[in-house]
């Protein structure tokens, strides 16, 4: 369980390592590769949504 500071920092991280690759679906896979859906989907869903 990461707090919500914990959780703000990760999605900056989420975003830098993505920045520039983006190309189709590719980015959704990358970071579900990469992050691995981080505990209940919400990286996932969040990618999504930026996406």
């Amino acid at each position: 369980m990461f707090q919500n500071v914990d959780r703000e920092a990760f999605k900056i991280r989420a975003i830098r390592a993505r920045v520039g690759t983006c190309k189709n679906g590719y980015v959704q896979e990358w970071v579900r590769a990469r992050v691995g859906t981080c505990k209940n989907g919400y990286v996932q869903e969040w990618v999504r949504a930026r996406v």
